[in-house]
């Protein structure tokens, strides 16, 4: 009982937010854009967070009541708005249906050098669940292919010199592309594109190995636990489980112990290394052979996305749309029970994006001239799972996908000092680029380019989910430069990734910037403004790779023209 009063009181207040501050012009004349944008309450933004991030949501991990809770809020909160339901059957909410593939058995030898012997499951080796069938086998020889990345087209192809039709292949964990353009690099780097590269190619199976390196992040213990936990997809609605890959009958991760030993086999770690670094192909064959039998059991269950729109003014343009996303769920309980907090309660990750989502709509209801196009908000369940919210909805929107001029993702904006620049991931692939220069320069933002390349940001957030749908997109942070320079912007970012990202301690007691998160929320709400009243819909630079994949407007402009899109 004293937690329905609660989440009743949360939302009357909110309710009694956006009446305060409903901001109506007094001179009868039309407010100019920044002044429109001046209406973000930091106050409403901290409100939505201290809701979405309290104990009460146990870390709004997907499927669970936390989250169903957190996802009723925002659907309350469209309402209050006065916003239009565009989920399913006149719902804010579309349902998504996941299976859980768990491992439940299994067997695997090793035949190397001239002897086979059994391998201990999870001691040496541990099995991924399988999509596609209940028990699979596989047995074949072992091919390593370096960090498994296929793109000839950039002049790069592990899997050059060595044939793998039939055979397993060994590849790293975390392979990179190297040498190639920055979003190019994470696209490839993604597992998704280098486990379809395999499957490609005619391989039977993946073996992961992780760096010997990767032990001061992970035990094998932890490595082994998350993968026998399940990995997770969603259901298409005739039944089926996209990007199953039934060519791949076995996808393994390999212990330090195991991967040590096949790498001695190849010359060794440095040696291999050293070969990767120099962007060199270091694929070989490995004088091993494996079996291995997997059996899977699977659990489906149900989680939302919640989405609303806000008609466009424009008849003419109406039928168009400015999309805003941003993931609600985040990690939910650490495993550790001895912890004495076991929440991680995803406070900058992800409650401060869709705080921000949700005072940008906000505003957008209060102007005294509608947007010309329509704007969509949705909030998605299954981001931390692989982006698996914004995949089943690029694949079952609920307005036409090739209607949605742009994208605007927010995730993760940490807002703990006072900031002076902005890096926009996959801007400079579209007109984005300049619109988002633009407005962040109304705010005093720079655009940064990405200091962090090697954690291929590009492709872990929501943003990419459309990309591949063929949407231009943008996915704003907050740079590592500080507007006060006794702050060291970049110590704090790297704080919060090795100290705070996906722990108990992203919580409501990390410091909050409230000029910061005014700035980039003001910025967020002019991007949209701007893509709703340009007089055509945003394209794709001709000849950029992610434009030539996937969109269907193109304009001339970006790095292939020679006028870096301006």
């Amino acid at each position: 009982m004293k937690e329905l009063v609660k989440l009743l009181s949360v939302v009357l207040f909110g309710t009694l937010l956006l009446a305060a501050c409903e901001q109506r012009s007094e001179t009868g004349t039309t407010p100019s854009r920044l002044e429109v944008a001046d209406r973000i309450s930091v106050d409403n933004i901290r409100s939505h967070v201290e809701f979405l991030a309290d104990d009460l949501l146990e870390g709004r991990e997907t499927g669970t009541r936390g989250y169903d809770i957190a996802a009723n809020y925002v659907a309350t909160q469209y309402e209050l708005m006065g916003l239009e339901p565009a989920g399913d059957a006149g719902s804010y909410l579309q349902d998504v249906t996941f299976r859980r593939a768990i491992p439940a058995g299994g067997s695997a030898s090793l035949e190397i050098n001239g002897e086979t012997r059994p391998l201990d499951i999870p001691g040496d080796i541990v099995l991924s669940g399988s999509f596609y069938q209940a028990e699979q086998s596989t047995a074949g020889d072992l091919v390593f292919v370096g960090n498994g990345v296929s793109a000839p087209e950039f002049g790069y192809d592990d899997y050059e010199g060595v044939d793998v039709e039939g055979r397993i292949v060994v590849m790293m964990r975390y392979g990179t592309a190297p040498a190639l353009p920055e979003s190019e690099r994470a696209h490839f780097s993604a597992t998704s594109v280098r486990m379809e590269a395999a499957a490609n190619k005619g391989a039977s199976g993946v073996i992961f190995l992780y760096h010997p390196e990767f032990k001061e992040r992970a035990s094998w213990d932890y490595i082994s636990g998350a993968v026998t936990d399940g990995d997770l997809s969603w259901v298409n609605l005739d039944g089926s489980v996209p990007d199953a890959l039934p060519e791949l009958k076995i996808v393994a991760r390999a212990s330090y112990s195991l991967a040590d030993e096949l790498m001695a086999t190849v010359g060794g770690w440095n040696a291999v290394q050293e070969k990767l670094d120099a962007g060199e192909v270091a694929s070989q064959e490995i004088p091993a052979h494996l079996e291995a039998t997997g059996i899977t059991e699977w659990e489906d269950f149900t989680s939302p996305n919640v989405a609303a729109v806000l008609p466009g003014s424009n008849p003419d343009l109406a039928d168009e749309y400015v999309l805003y996303s941003g993931h609600l769920d985040a990690v939910g309980m650490s495993n550790d029970e001895k912890a004495e907090d076991r929440i991680r309660n995803g406070a900058y990750d992800n409650a401060v994006g869709i705080g921000i989502m949700l005072e940008v709509a906000r505003v957008f209801t209060t102007m005294e001239e509608q947007p010309e196009r329509s704007i969509l908000f949705l909030a998605v369940t299954g981001e931390e799972q692989g982006l698996l919210g914004s995949e089943y909805w690029a694949a079952n929107p609920t307005v036409p996908l090739d209607k949605v001029s742009a994208n605007v993702n927010l995730d993760m904006p940490v807002l703990t000092f006072p900031l002076a620049d902005v890096i926009a991931y996959g801007a400079e692939h579209s007109e984005m680029e300049a619109i988002v220069r633009e407005q962040a320069a109304t705010q005093g933002l720079e655009l940064s380019d990405d200091p962090w390349p090697e954690q291929r940001i590009f492709t872990r957030s929501d943003q990419y989910s459309f990309v591949k749908a063929g949407v231009p997109a943008v996915f704003l942070v907050p740079g590592w430069t500080s507007s006060d320079p006794d702050i060291d912007g970049e110590a704090k970012m790297r704080e919060f990734e090795s100290e705070h990202y996906h722990q108990p301690s992203d919580d409501l007691d990390r410091a909050f910037d409230r000029d910061s998160a005014r700035r980039f929320a003001a910025t967020n709400f002019l991007i949209g403004l701007d893509i709703a009243n340009r007089n055509r819909m945003v394209a794709w630079f001709k000849g950029d790779y992610f434009g030539e994949m996937y969109g269907e407007r193109f304009v001339e402009g970006g790095a292939n023209s020679g006028d870096g899109g301006k």
